[in-house]
């Protein structure tokens, strides 16, 4: 069912198990237009928090091309300050997810190959390149079924979308696990 899925939220189970998990902050709701910024076609960077496009090769105004910026890219300050905070206060790099997933399959894109971020741009990218997280934007309650009890139609989406930042380890992957905690009992 949708609550389920909401149930499996960070948000919603972070709280109970901080003290046994990685340290973590949570940036909600993400502002609608950062929203509208990831589901929109293509992977491009917004402008950093000061207005300045990540492009600038001279620090001119001129992105690489020779033309001013286009004022038509996405600009989010408030929120990138909010990740440069949140960054520096988990020690200076992070891991990236929303509500559910993180771009894991996107991975590819960054520098080193992993979900290690030091800055918002960081982020942004990951995020905006991976499919993981536009199935949770857009299909998150999409194979759910509505009890039949219920006269009530399916959520398109969650009430609000949240960005996680986990401090970075380099964790082995092999070493991962997960455990399902049922009624203050873990069942598998």
């Amino acid at each position: 069912t949708a609550q389920q899925i909401l149930n499996c939220s960070f948000s919603s189970w972070y709280p109970k198990f901080a003290s046994a998990t990685l340290k973590s902050k949570v940036i909600r709701p993400l502002p609608e237009e950062f929203v509208a910024y990831l589901n929109a076609d293509g992977v491009f960077l917004p402008l950093d928090r000061y207005g300045r496009s990540y492009l600038w090769a001279d620090g001119d105004g001129e992105d690489e091309s020779g033309e001013d910026e286009d004022s038509s890219i996405p600009h989010f300050p408030e929120l990138q300050t909010q990740i440069d905070d949140a960054i520096e206060e988990l020690g200076g790099a992070v891991f990236p997810k929303l509500n559910w997933s993180s771009p894991k399959d996107a991975s590819w894109i960054a520098v080193e190959g992993t979900l290690k971020c030091r800055t918002a741009a960081d982020i942004f990218l990951l995020l905006k390149s991976s499919d993981f997280i536009a199935h949770d934007l857009s299909h998150a309650f999409e194979d759910c079924i509505a009890p039949v009890e219920s006269q009530a139609a399916l959520p398109a989406r969650p009430e609000a979308f949240e960005l996680v930042l986990r401090k970075w380890y380099a964790l082995v992957p092999s070493m991962e696990f997960r455990c399902f905690v049922r009624d203050g009992e873990m069942v598998g």
